[in-house]
């Protein structure tokens, strides 16, 4: 019962969304950095490095900034927000479009650019979100032990406060593995069944919106059409 606070459930719910969002990202990146940038096995393997090597730095520096329940809080909302941000540009929004088109013209290196930023913004974001997720929780539930125990003759505080530890620890665990659990199959799922337009059908065969693979010199022109 003490872990069913209003704060926990929204950090919950936040770090299923992370973790799930991972998953949609593996079955994906993969295969537009193949057939939209060319990129062969290991250079896809070098690319997928970029987001935990910018992770475990930022996890230093978020460790040393969010020091405050107020400041934890204010970081893993921020984090999300920039998660959120960087995965939709991880897909190459709309507002970019090749040359001859309408928007920002993206050049083939240009695109390589934006994949690269978009996952450092994911590995510092991810820093945001994990690592105040369970100090905060534990102050939030604690906080609300200490409301109820107010004016109560108490006993084995210090027991308490473990077994609470435990128990979030366990939750922290739990809710990641289910949001790794959901994500492959659920972005699967809609990368099957989302309704099939132009523009979705060339993402998802890692094309731009006129069909020509960019790079490659412009020969090489592959429909979007199923």
């Amino acid at each position: 019962r003490r872990l069913c606070t209003l704060s926990v459930l929204a950090v919950c719910v936040g770090i299923v969304g992370h973790a799930a969002a991972q998953g949609f990202k593996e079955i994906s990146l993969a295969k537009h950095l193949r057939l939209a940038l060319n990129a062969d096995a290991g250079m896809s393997g070098v690319v997928f490095t970029v987001e935990p090597f910018v992770y475990s730095i930022a996890c230093i520096l978020v460790g040393r900034l969010a020091g405050g329940q107020s400041q934890q809080g204010k970081v893993l909302v921020l984090g999300l927000c920039l998660y959120s941000f960087g995965l939709y540009s991880l897909s190459v929004p709309s507002v970019f479009s090749n040359p001859g088109g309408s928007g920002i013209p993206l050049s083939y290196a240009g695109e390589w650019v934006l994949v690269l930023v978009s996952l450092s913004v994911m590995g510092a974001a991810s820093a945001g979100i994990l690592v105040p997720a369970l100090p905060y929780m534990l102050f939030s539930c604690s906080a609300r032990r200490r409301d109820e125990a107010a004016g109560e003759a108490t006993t084995g505080g210090e027991d308490v406060d473990k077994e609470l530890e435990d128990s979030l620890s366990g939750l922290y665990a739990g809710i990641w593995s289910l949001g790794e659990l959901l994500g492959t199959p659920v972005g699967g799922y809609l990368l099957d069944t989302v309704p099939k337009t132009v523009e979705l059908n060339c993402q998802l065969k890692g094309l731009p919106a006129e069909g020509v693979r960019p790079g490659a010199g412009g020969d090489a022109a592959l429909s979007c059409e199923w």
